[in-house]
């Protein structure tokens, strides 16, 4: 009778440890900030953010056929050097996806998700020349679509995009490695996994840890290096992925974007139609306006309210703000004062 008990207690106290997942209701804390609209002379057309360095933003204008990308000093917000085109010649893009900022702040990497390509670009380099036509350049046709990717040594290390059954797949000498079993998978339905498990991760500045969320679904995964899932944090819309919707219905938009550092992961929160279409048939965005901030350990800290709309952000620690490029306002270019 004793050893009965022992086990019920065992496999108790095993569940118990299994379920990791924490319900997000609410923060503790919320915070309305104040947005400074940035006065320019030069026009950027709906943009994602990077800060590359301590002083240089890259913006990706993603509708733009000429001079895709922007570098932007952070001071003075003058626009140093652009660069790239829509075309099928040498250097030129065909439909630039993702970014990737080595962790020394020398270069980073855009990728191809047309050519399936991912190239890089010297920050040094890029800010002098225009013309300049990238030399290293990683060929992922073998990994299929990539979506979010991290590159070590110059080469792809870790992925999400079409992996399977997995959250992400690890790559060493150009053999996969699936990580951590995904809880959404449709086995012989390629577009179905590719919409429905949409995604972004982060990798921890320092340890082997990765922040993952859904653009789909309002989930936010803290994982270890061999896939196991620390924390998962559920809601606060507790918007299900699945929902059927019709023809012409757009679907709801959960996280955009991810930012980390050492203690907290930034993640801007829409949790509402990304796109909709108003009384006169014109299509309008629906930005979120919302960063949601967490430990690494899925506890929830603080909700901050931005002031206006924002498509895309990233930190700027350097002078303790928050860069965002937003579509509502002609200036484009808005920043928060925030203490990290």
């Amino acid at each position: 009778m004793k050893n009965l008990f022992l086990g019920f207690l065992l496999l108790f106290m095993l569940s118990c440890k299994q379920d990791k997942t924490v319900e997000l209701n609410e923060f503790p804390v919320k915070q309305e900030l104040k947005g400074f609209k940035v006065d320019k002379d030069y026009f950027l057309q709906t943009s994602k953010v990077f800060t590359l360095n301590d002083s240089v933003a890259l913006f990706l204008s993603i509708y733009n056929k000429e001079n895709i990308f922007n570098l932007v000093n952070l001071e003075s917000y003058d626009l140093l050097n652009s660069f790239g085109i829509i075309g099928h010649g040498p250097g030129e893009f065909t439909n630039p996806a993702k970014i990737y900022i080595e962790p020394k702040k020398e270069a980073f990497w855009i990728s191809d998700g047309m050519q399936q390509k991912i190239f890089r670009y010297p920050i040094d380099s890029i800010l002098k020349r225009q013309d300049f036509i990238p030399y290293e350049i990683i060929d992922t046709r073998k990994y299929g679509v990539v979506a979010a990717y991290i590159i070590d040594n110059k080469k792809l290390s870790l992925y999400s995009g079409e992996t399977k059954e997995f959250i992400l797949y690890s790559c060493k000498e150009g053999m996969k490695k699936g990580i951590g079993k995904s809880h959404l998978f449709f086995p012989g339905d390629r577009i179905l996994n590719l919409t429905k498990r949409l995604k972004t991760f982060k990798r921890h500045p320092s340890r082997e840890l990765y922040a993952v969320s859904y653009i789909r679904e309002d989930l936010l995964l803290i994982m270890n290096k061999k896939g196991e899932i620390l924390h998962r944090v559920k809601g606060p819309g507790f918007i299900d992925p699945l929902e059927e919707r019709g023809d012409y219905e757009f679907p709801v938009t959960t996280y955009t974007k991810l930012c980390v550092d050492e203690n907290y992961i930034y993640a801007l929160y829409n949790g509402k139609k990304g796109t909709s279409m108003n009384d006169r048939g014109e299509f309008v965005l629906n930005d979120p306006e919302r960063i949601f901030i967490f430990t690494w350990e899925g506890k929830p800290v603080k909700e901050l309210k931005l002031e206006y709309p924002a498509f895309s952000f990233d930190l700027d620690k350097q002078r303790n703000r928050i860069i965002t490029y937003s579509n509502a306002l002609d200036e484009e270019i808005v920043y928060y004062n925030y203490e990290f």
